[in-house]
């Protein structure tokens, strides 16, 4: 009995602690919104040149934004928690390691206008893109996050200021700083990212759509409205932006059910193994008991002393338990989340729990020992 609550208590304080981790998780800020926004991929005419695929691209986003039901929408050639890639960016003057230019590696973005809008992701200072910043022999202009302007401008204004690109001849001006988003895993620190325009010679393919209507009505609009613009470009891989944090955290999630599951286990056999020893313990003891009634023991002193050798088994496989946590919870920190190893409401909650479930599963042979008729007792050989 003491083996099985010892067992139940580590797999609940480790099932607890991860519990606690996902809950977390999930409430994380994310830095964009997923609820009701949704990815389509573009397939895109391969007769068209570079820049009527740009004008064929723009002018589809102005007729998605026109759904009604739509509250935006936006093109971008990856997603948060999904591909990725880094390029280096460049602060000419400013010094770094006794080198007189800053250099970075950052996460990349291609987006149009609308973007930011249909991701739901905060502007901080400046402006977004306008379709104006993707005509030619205009000069490249680009994004980054609250976290590159630390990075590059430390207490300073980043908007306004230029940086340099390898695949751009001109420095780019800066004119809009965005909020942090999960770029690699949920549980992750945003990492340093930017945001350069939509261009012909940088087309993006994934159509970012923000609505409040049904996946079925959406698809079945944009699909229509495509369709009627160039019958030749098609809109497919149809997902909620949910999607990508439910993938993201579904490692986690399936940790939690395992470990949940042998938890669960380790309780029911705990909580049988505490009956059983009970009640063959009253069992082997129906004369003594009838002996102590019959010399006066009241009923309720009977359940209480049952009850009493109860909760002092389970207190000492509950205490050894809480020992063993304690030095195993040290070995799955890596995976917990704004959760401490020793956290004191996971380890309270477990001993209260597997103490009430000891109490209610020595209460029934409880009873029955304080219903015994002592003369019949006394008869037994």
């Amino acid at each position: 009995m003491i083996v099985e609550v010892t067992l139940a208590c580590v797999l609940l304080v480790g099932a607890g602690l991860l519990m606690r981790s996902f809950v977390q998780i999930l409430d994380v800020d994310l830095g964009f919104r997923p609820a009701h926004a949704y990815a389509v991929r573009l397939g895109q005419p391969k007769a068209l040149n570079p820049q009527q695929l740009q004008t064929q691209l723009e002018e589809t986003v102005r007729k998605v934004r026109e759904i009604p039901g739509v509250e935006a929408a936006g093109l971008t050639d990856a997603l948060p928690l999904d591909r990725n890639r880094t390029w280096g960016l460049q602060v000419p003057g400013a010094r770094q390691d006794g080198r007189d230019d800053l250099q970075v590696l950052a996460f990349v973005y291609i987006v149009g206008p609308g973007y930011l809008p249909a991701m739901g992701i905060p502007l901080k200072e400046g402006r977004e893109f306008t379709a104006q910043d993707s005509l030619p022999n205009r000069p490249p202009v680009m994004l980054i996050n609250e976290s590159l302007a630390r990075r590059l401008f430390p207490n300073q204004q980043a908007v306004g200021r230029q940086v340099r690109n390898g695949g751009f001849k001109e420095p780019l001006t800066i004119v809009g700083v965005v909020g942090d988003v999960r770029q690699t895993s949920v549980d992750e620190k945003p990492a340093l990212q930017m945001y350069f325009t939509l261009g012909p010679g940088n087309v993006s393919s994934e159509l970012i759509v923000r609505s409040a209507m049904t996946p079925e009505a959406l698809t079945s609009s944009l699909r229509r409205t495509i369709g009627a613009l160039d019958p030749r470009m098609t809109a497919t891989d149809f997902r909620p932006l949910d999607g990508l944090v439910d993938r993201a955290v579904s490692p986690r999630r399936f940790l939690v059910t395992l470990l949940g599951g042998f938890s669960v286990l380790a309780l029911i056999l705990a909580c049988l193994g505490i009956y059983g020893v009970v009640s063959y313990t009253v069992s082997q003891r129906v004369q003594e008991i009838g002996v102590r009634m019959a010399l006066g023991a009241t009923a309720a002193t009977v359940g209480q002393q049952i009850i009493g050798g109860t909760v002092r088994l389970a207190a000492i496989g509950i205490v050894a338990g809480l020992i063993i946590s304690l030095a195993l919870a040290r070995l799955i920190a890596s995976l917990l989340f704004g959760t401490s190893p020793t956290d004191p409401a996971t380890f309270a909650a477990t001993a209260l729990a597997l103490m009430l479930i000891a109490i209610a599963a020595g209460a029934v042979p409880a009873i029955r020992a304080s219903r015994i008729d002592p003369m019949m007792a006394l008869r037994v050989d």
